[in-house]
């Protein structure tokens, strides 16, 4: 059984979903773009050291003129890929768990 298929993990990605239609400028819709940006920032990071252990030749290697600038770029436009074909699905559990923070209160801080 795929994580996905779990009760408790259908019902974020159902509330993720849900959240795309949202009046913009509301908490999901803020929820869900921060979650968006944290699941980013960890795909750009994890891309990043992934290609670092390759090695530095090839078109984007650094010996060549703006090799590592463009070599971010191209981790950057994979990492916005993989978020919109929802191939991860870390966003959907940061949402949820935005969301049920928001809703439930922080624990052992006053509300």
């Amino acid at each position: 059984m795929s994580v996905a298929n779990t009760i408790p993990a259908r019902k974020a990605i159902d509330a993720y979903a849900a959240a795309a239609g949202a009046r913009p400028g509301s908490r999901e819709a803020k929820a869900r773009t921060s979650a968006q940006g944290f699941e980013g920032v960890f795909l750009q990071n994890m891309l990043e050291n992934m290609v670092a252990s390759v090695g530095k030749d090839g078109p984007l290697g650094s010996g060549e003129a703006g090799g590592g600038a463009w070599r971010g770029f191209l981790m950057d436009e994979m990492s916005k890929g993989m978020i919109k074909k929802g191939s991860i699905g870390i966003a959907p559990q940061v949402y949820r768990e935005m969301m049920r923070l928001q809703e439930n209160g922080v624990p052992g801080k006053a509300n």
